[in-house]
């Protein structure tokens, strides 16, 4: 919590007052150092769906996009999420002559901050939910939360997903409440989904960024023998126009599931 105490009092807009820009500026963009560091994943990738992008084009006619920003989880950094509104709502004012003018620019001042390959996806119409796992509901029949103590299997040997709309975080600045459907793919003995509910309810009073939340899940399963691959997904629902989606996995070429329509 130091780094985010240390950044809080710097230059995080998060939770203060911000003067929306007018035009044009990628000073407004914050790099936050990653907290989990000490963790680590083999693999992973950072999803920012962008709903309210905005600009002009060269005759000045306003356009929209829906747009989707990328990196991957091993970067040092990661982008604070009011200074990235802020830096969106820059470009609204903007002209740029073409759509990838406006790519290759939004490209080149994010990796200016967080010194990591970005890509970035113009869609041209939104996901609607397709889970092709096969996929069951954490808490289905479950009837109350247990005090966890740790993870507990069954014999049998799966590959399932396992999913919830129940997740809860805080955010670690102004301790509002984040909420996500939280996807968990594994392989390995079968999770009793009691356990796995009772941990996951620990989460929901605890103040970490929707990165360091996966991360800390997914090392947290992922420190069990009995579990052999898996991924963690944490499809957060949206803010101010932009939602979340960190995935973790030890797995190279790991599952991804599309936006789901609650986000």
């Amino acid at each position: 919590m130091k780094n985010i105490k240390k950044q809080k009092s710097a230059k995080i807009p998060l939770g203060k007052k911000s003067t929306i820009p007018k035009l044009y500026n990628p000073n407004v963009l914050v790099p936050i150092e990653r907290i989990n560091k000490r963790y680590k994943t083999n693999y992973g990738i950072d999803i920012w769906n962008i709903y309210e992008l905005y600009w002009l084009n060269k005759n000045k006619i306003p356009q929209t996009q829906l747009c989707q920003i990328r990196y991957a989880s091993s970067s040092d950094y990661i982008i604070e999420s009011k200074s990235l509104k802020l830096y969106l709502n820059s470009l609204n004012q903007t002209c740029f002559k073409t759509k990838e003018t406006l790519k290759k620019t939004i490209i080149k001042d994010i990796e200016k901050k967080i010194k990591t390959p970005v890509k970035i996806i113009f869609k041209t119409k939104e996901s609607i939910d397709k889970l092709e796992n096969r996929i069951s509901k954490i808490e289905k029949n479950i009837t109350a939360i247990k005090p966890f103590l740790k993870l507990k299997f069954t014999n049998k040997i799966v590959t399932e997903t396992l999913y919830t709309d129940t997740f809860r975080s805080l955010c670690p600045v102004t301790k509002q409440p984040d909420f996500a459907t939280l996807f968990i793919t594994y392989s390995g003995k079968k999770i009793i989904k009691q356990e796995l509910f009772n941990y996951l309810a620990t989460c929901q009073n605890k103040p970490h960024f929707h990165e360091d939340c996966i991360d800390i899940i997914y090392n947290e399963l992922i420190s069990y023998s009995e579990i052999k691959k898996l991924t963690v997904q944490g499809s957060f629902l949206r803010r101010g126009g932009i939602d979340i989606t960190p995935i973790r996995s030890n797995q190279k070429n790991f599952s991804e599931i599309d936006r789901i329509i609650r986000q």
